[in-house]
């Protein structure tokens, strides 16, 4: 015999004692698995779920089916994923979810909803996903969210339901989210937000409410439990009035836009808690002049943008202490002389090298 053959042979003989693994081959059919715990069914044009083999192993933690022409997910598509740990479902064309279609995907920690046709999300349907920390329901058709859809997602980080049809937010219809620190909620129709909306939301840092219909920030509840929040984005909405500390508890924000509304008044208390702020965008609105005293509590304050406003007085900043300020922009109605015996200019545009210098523009 040759001895050469014997390493050959013996190979053979163990294929066929030692067979491959159903794990090898169980790859969803019309998807790739370049790691055999995750599918990529991307853009394959799926109609309904791909269901794994009888006896391929529930061994799938990420599954992929973005960009298909999937339109109902049905109480049983996922009995066979219980171990996932992502999950994306965006752009398809899913329309409707059954309560029960993600019962069995207690692990799950992302799920991505986006671009879709979804008009609800009946409640229970996300109750069982208590690890999730990722939630994508941007840009569908969504019109109402209740505080039970978001029941025992303690552990749920980011939100995103921008790009849908919401007009009112309700009493703690964010109760259950005592963990997130990013919301998106721009893009939407939200004319009303009730004073205890965000009342659970101790911790979150990002609020993005720009592309609204907001027409006025009267409540001083409305913010007043967001304190670790560093961004507030607000701008186009049909704001126009704010009143007295209205931001009074946001002694961490970072960045407040408030551009492209209506904002014909500010009381001179509506920037008072505003500690750490260090951009202020203000442009684009019907402001005439700035209230003395409502820059005074921005001790730290790095840019300052008051431009397309018709503010007429160069003297309307007054003399603006501050310690941090690098820029300010004010943009103002034609050149005319000033009750203050000098000329303003239309744009001004100051930077400061100095840290603690005065404005006077």
């Amino acid at each position: 015999m040759d001895t050469n053959a014997f390493p050959v042979c013996l190979f053979l003989l163990c294929l066929n004692v030692f067979p491959s693994s159903p794990a090898m081959n169980s790859c969803l059919e019309r998807c790739e698995c370049h790691h055999p715990q995750s599918a990529m069914c991307a853009n394959r044009g799926l109609r309904a779920v791909p269901q794994p083999a009888a006896e391929a192993p529930d061994d799938t933690l990420a599954l992929n089916l973005g960009g298909n022409f999937i339109t109902n997910i049905s109480d049983h598509d996922f009995t066979r994923y219980s171990n996932l740990t992502r999950l994306n479902l965006q752009y398809n064309q899913v329309g409707r979810v059954h309560p029960k279609a993600f019962e069995k995907l207690t692990r799950l920690e992302e799920l991505y909803l986006g671009h879709n046709l979804l008009t609800a999300v009946p409640a229970g349907t996300l109750q069982p996903l208590k690890k999730l920390t990722v939630l994508y329901g941007n840009n569908n058709a969504i019109k109402k969210i209740s505080p039970d859809l978001f029941s025992d997602l303690h552990n749920l980080v980011k939100l995103r339901l921008d790009g849908n049809l919401l007009e009112v937010l309700q009493d703690s219809v964010f109760q259950s989210l005592t963990s997130l620190h990013f919301l998106h909620l721009e893009h939407n129709k939200v004319q009303h937000i009730h004073r205890n909306a965000f009342s659970k939301l101790t911790r979150l840092r990002y609020l993005n409410l720009a592309h609204n219909k907001q027409s006025g920030l009267p409540n001083i509840l409305t913010f007043s439990h967001l304190r670790a929040l560093t961004t507030l984005l607000l701008s186009e909405n049909e704001i126009q009035y704010i009143g007295s500390h209205v931001f009074q508890n946001l002694q961490k924000l970072l960045k407040l836009s408030l551009s492209n509304n209506r904002i014909s008044q500010m009381d001179s208390g509506a920037l008072k808690g505003l500690l750490s702020l260090r951009e202020l965008l203000i442009d684009g609105n019907d402001l005439a002049e700035i209230p003395a005293g409502l820059l005074d509590p921005l001790k730290r304050v790095e840019e300052l943008d008051f431009s397309s406003n018709r503010i007429s007085l160069c003297r309307s900043f007054g003399l603006f202490q501050t310690e941090a300020l690098k820029s300010v922009e004010a943009q103002e109605q034609p050149p005319q002389k000033s009750v203050w015996g000098h000329f303003c200019p239309q744009q001004r545009t100051v930077g400061l090298g100095s840290p603690g210098q005065q404005l006077d523009v």
